[in-house]
């Protein structure tokens, strides 16, 4: 059926139940979280499909309430703590915590009981959804302790594999919410203002993206291993679950299972917990105030201490919470929706957390932006009727800017210049991924371009190709709304704010049949990072078989994702000209350099 709501009398009940469900919320953190339970439940027994909610009917930019949300917190003279949590490395393209869990569990089910591997993570995926992935978590520890491979040093083992499963997939470049995790954090301290990290991801990729952008001020892993304090002139970054470096380098104790979760360690013989973390979220939560990022704040010891500090610490907390994660109705009725989303709003508030709710999850890196760019410019910058510096005014002049750069072109022109630099950039992504004239004839690749044209209209247009040229506007037939459920692999990449892989739904085009999408920003003045495209780069191979695998390895991904990035705003940047040689050239260097260099290592 679809993802309307039936317009039947036990569907009418079902969403008067839904009202009913609201009105008698429960005052507990525990009577909130089994409502939620109980209303999707209702909604289910009223025959009523869950869906991805696909966006709110005002743009999250635009609205006043954000402006000044956007203000407060840039204009804080406290210490501020952001909490990171997993949402944070799966935008780096780590695996989320129920995927590393589940991969835990398989491996051990291939390794002592010759299960095949798609079978044991079929098994593993069905477990972690029926336990959750704490109480799964245990049994993945209990597997390690009783294996006979692993049963004389078990933790020693998991370290490995958790090393493994969190560096050896493709590695991506950083996704944008870690970057700007970092941009902030360096623009905060370079105002003199106190900051620190929380998160409880095992990776050091953070560190790794403030080493890489040439950060002055050291990120420091802190760990239950580290002393109490840290250094001075530091950004200190504390793992609450351990630290395991991509050098193989464990530190501090990794929390997996439920006896950590509530000792702080896995070792049975340790008698005295460690209270490490808890001292940890409560000296932050008492002392500064926090900005929660993609986290569920479903941890216990978290929801415990922000229980315990509510009302009594004169500081702030707010939790960017994106609409896209939550279950919606894909057509959804008013009533039904508004009751989901202040049952999700509730819960937090009754946390003494201040929702912040995004549309997308790309949003999120977005609203950081837009924090650090008013911290720079100063109280009132941000939420004036004429503030030059909001969000969707440089929208508006960009898209005036390049609009404007086409039209003194002339269309036919453009469309020509921007289809010999996508295939110029085509061609030699297929030199790097080893399609010769022969394996081309099997394997084609395309490239094509879709643009945030007119920004108001709240969508994106298929503006070029690789493979033809428009000749006039009225022939640029492909415009998506940028919702979250759309078909088209560029808005899905778009929403989700970072390179997105894998097939083409069949049921959007017979002959294309993977892809990779990267979502384009233009960066420094005057665009102060603004995502204004999406470049797409389509095979005729299925995902399993196409060249597009060669991502995976060696870092060639890297040089190819520059490459798109270049390419992109080669085209959507209204300062760049066209046709561009140099451009066409620096493709080709620069994509040849970053080969051999990576041949070499």
């Amino acid at each position: 059926m679809g993802g309307g709501v039936p317009s039947d009398p036990e569907s009418e009940t079902g969403a008067a139940r839904v009202e009913a469900f609201i009105r008698d919320a429960r005052t507990s953190y525990r009577g909130l979280s089994r409502d939620v339970g109980r209303l999707r439940a209702a909604l289910t027994d009223a025959g009523v499909e869950l869906e991805t909610y696909p966006r709110s009917d005002q743009p999250f930019f635009h609205l006043g309430e954000t402006h000044k949300l956007i203000e407060t917190i840039a204009a804080r003279d406290d210490p501020l703590t952001i909490f990171a949590g997993a949402g944070v490395s799966v935008d780096f393209g780590c695996p989320d915590w129920r995927t590393l869990v589940a991969l835990l569990i398989a491996n051990r089910l291939v390794l002592d009981d010759d299960m095949p591997k798609p079978e044991a993570r079929e098994v593993a995926t069905q477990l972690v959804r029926a336990c959750g992935p704490i109480p799964a978590a245990s049994v993945a520890m209990r597997l390690y302790e009783e294996s006979t491979r692993t049963r004389s040093d078990p933790l020693k083992q998991i370290h490995s594999d958790l090393s493994g499963y969190l560096y050896s997939e493709w590695d991506a470049p950083a996704g944008p919410l870690l970057r700007e995790i970092v941009r902030l954090a360096i623009t905060w301290r370079g105002l003199g203002r106190d900051i620190a990290v929380i998160t409880t991801n095992y990776d050091d990729h953070l560190e790794r993206e403030a080493a890489r952008q040439g950060s002055p001020y050291d990120f420091f892993s802190m760990t239950s291993a580290s002393p109490r304090n840290p250094p001075d002139e530091v950004v200190p970054v504390y793992h609450l679950h351990g630290l395991a470096r991509r050098d193989g380098v464990v530190e501090g104790d990794i929390v997996l299972s439920e006896r950590a979760h509530v000792s702080g360690r896995e070792l049975v013989s340790v008698p005295e917990p460690d209270n490490w973390r808890e001292d940890v979220i409560l000296g932050h939560l008492e002392q500064s105030s926090v900005l929660f990022v993609g986290t569920s704040l479903t941890d216990p010891i978290l929801v415990t201490s922000l229980i315990v500090t509510s009302q009594r610490t004169g500081h702030s907390r707010y939790a960017t919470f994106p609409r896209q994660a939550d279950p919606w109705l894909e057509e959804p009725q008013d009533t039904i929706r508004e009751a989901l989303d202040r049952v999700s709003v509730e819960r937090l508030r009754h946390l003494d957390v201040e929702p912040i709710r995004p549309d997308f999850f790309g949003q999120v890196a977005q609203f950081l932006a837009e924090v650090r760019l008013c911290s720079v410019a100063g109280p009132g910058s941000y939420a004036g009727p004429d503030a030059a510096i909001r969000y969707g005014q440089r929208m508006s002049r960009w898209w005036s800017d390049w609009s404007l750069k086409i039209t003194k072109r002339g269309f036919a022109s453009a469309q020509r210049a921007c289809q010999r630099l996508l295939a110029n950039g085509r061609d030699s992504i297929a030199e790097q991924l080893g399609l010769t004239a022969k394996r081309g004839d099997a394997e084609q690749l395309k490239l094509e371009l879709w643009a945030r044209a007119e920004p108001e209209a709240r969508s994106l247009e298929l503006w070029c190709s690789s493979e033809a040229t428009f000749h006039s506007p009225q022939a640029l037939m492909h415009r998506s709304p940028v919702t979250n459920n759309s078909p088209y692999v560029a808005v899905q990449a778009f929403c989700q704010g970072y390179v997105k892989r894998g097939p083409v739904s069949p049921t959007r085009d017979a002959r294309w049949r993977s892809f990779a999408s990267v979502p384009i920003e233009l960066e420094g003045p005057p665009w102060e990072q603004l995502t204004v495209g999406v470049i797409n780069l389509l095979s005729t191979a299925p995902a399993t078989q196409s060249a597009l695998a060669g991502l995976d390895f060696e870092g060639k991904q890297l040089a190819i994702v520059d490459l798109l990035r270049e390419t992109g705003r080669g085209i959507l940047d209204p300062a760049a000209q066209w046709p561009s040689r140099s451009l066409l050239l620096r493709q080709r260097l620069a994509l040849r350099a970053r080969s051999t260099l990576f041949r070499k290592a």
